[in-house]
């Protein structure tokens, strides 16, 4: 059930959180934004290539059609849900892989194409070697035997543990829908919001996002300690609520046309932190500088990775203010992550790597 402010309570919006917290945050020392790069990059950054940006938000063209509403909604929040990963892309590079989000990708499009759906049965049925095969990840590696030299001997490599945790996820997600009678993320986010419609609340992002919060939290809620207060982020729910908007906002209007979208802050991971680096934004001492170029991970939930994050959601909501709000937080979160790719791989400086989170 979506819980909404009634007139006159004082219950922050998610987005508030976020933007709250990241701004009163006490950074780590290894990281700064650099007040005076920003100001530069606002000046001259061409805001209707901004603007433009946020076609990208709505996801990639996809090979087939879907049966209908659910059944599209169920692929893409498929697709949000196991949006994390980030951290094992150093040893897709060392293998000559494509990165976790590709691979995620490319084997959810190969179980729809086989099985014709993405419902509550195939995430209960999804096993670790489906998963490595579908996506071809190479969860086992060969090493040498340690008795018989010449001979190999097949063990998990070093991103079985991702395999592990899709799978994991897949399987607790669809036993939840399965205890809830929804046949898919699909029902669940379809069925929700039409309920919100029937007892005439309007569609709203900051609703969507608190209901994947307390409804998934391993997955949603988004939210760490720092200096003993607590710091919000909700990364997946506001791509989540921004990529269906983008999707269906002029389709289905009365499910996903959030008023409230221009709200919703940039979403705080490390490919973002990176993309405001190498605009000069962000500066990172020499210990960081290094831990990153060595591929040494972050710990989740330490003070650098929260640094990072509240300094990345802080510097994108500067640059908005900078440019008298004539784009949002989101699209200057796409513009900034096309700018990295743009410039990857000739001097595109590496994504701080966080092992084990859920998040990113």
């Amino acid at each position: 059930v979506i819980e909404r402010t009634m007139p006159g309570a004082t219950c922050p919006s998610p987005q508030h959180l976020v933007r709250e917290s990241c701004a009163a945050a006490k950074l780590h020392e290894c990281v700064q934004v650099d007040e005076d790069a920003l100001r530069d990059f606002a000046r001259n950054v061409p805001l209707e290539r901004v603007r433009m940006s946020l076609r990208g938000a709505r996801g990639v063209q996809l090979p087939f059609r879907f049966d209908d509403l659910k059944a599209e909604v169920s692929f893409i929040a498929m697709f949000n849900l196991l949006d994390f990963g980030s951290g094992y892309d150093r040893y897709m590079e060392v293998m000559k892989q494509s990165d976790t989000k590709e691979c995620v990708q490319r084997g959810l499009i190969g179980l729809y194409l086989s099985l014709g759906k993405m419902d509550a049965d195939v995430m209960n049925n999804a096993t670790e070697f489906k998963i490595a095969e579908v996506c071809r990840i190479p969860a086992r590696v060969d090493a040498p035997h340690p008795q018989i030299p010449g001979l190999t001997v097949e063990k998990e490599g070093p991103v079985a543990p991702f395999v592990k945790s899709l799978s994991k996820t897949l399987n607790n997600v669809g036993l939840w829908l399965w205890e809830r009678q929804y046949n898919s993320l699909g029902d669940f986010i379809v069925r929700t919001l039409e309920d919100e419609t029937k007892n005439g609340n309007p569609p709203s992002a900051a609703a969507f996002v608190k209901t994947l919060a307390e409804s998934l939290p391993d997955y949603y809620n988004d939210v760490s300690t720092m200096n003993e207060g607590e710091i919000y982020f909700y990364r997946k729910a506001q791509i989540m609520a921004t990529t269906l908007h983008l999707r269906f906002k002029e389709d289905h209007p009365g499910l996903f046309d959030f008023k409230d979208i221009d709200e919703l802050t940039a979403a705080a991971d490390s490919m973002l932190a990176a993309s405001l680096q190498i605009q000069g934004i962000l500066e990172y001492d020499e210990t960081l500088t290094t831990k990153i170029a060595a591929g040494h991970a972050l710990l989740p939930g330490s003070a650098e990775e929260n640094s990072l994050r509240a300094a990345s959601v802080n510097a994108v909501e500067k640059l908005v203010a900078l440019t008298g709000g004539n784009c949002n937080a989101v699209a200057f979160d796409h513009f900034l992550r096309q700018e990295w790719r743009s410039a990857k791989p000739r001097n595109a400086p590496r994504p701080p790597s966080v092992a084990g989170t859920l998040f990113y």
